[in-house]
């Protein structure tokens, strides 16, 4: 049986603030690179890695990528700096 302690429930307390930021932070990001958040592409692979940690703790964005792309979602095109 596991015991439930303070420290248990701080910490998950604590895992749960920096999921909540690192989520916000990483949904803006989404929105730049594809123009969508992920939670609105069908891509279960990415949803379950990023929302429900069952991937291997190891995302890279060439992974995201062809996952966003196959999803109909390719990464947009970079702007240039134009200087006249």
């Amino acid at each position: 049986m596991i015991k439930l302690t303070t420290a248990m429930l701080s910490r998950a307390s604590r895992l749960a603030k920096e999921a909540t930021k690192m989520s916000s932070t990483l949904t803006k990001a989404f929105v730049e690179r594809y123009g969508v958040e992920y939670s609105e592409v069908d891509c279960d692979w990415l949803i379950d890695d990023l929302d429900y940690g069952m991937g291997n703790g190891h995302l890279t964005l060439e992974q995201a990528d062809k996952w966003m792309t196959d999803a109909g979602h390719p990464p947009l095109k970079e702007k240039k700096n134009v200087t006249q």
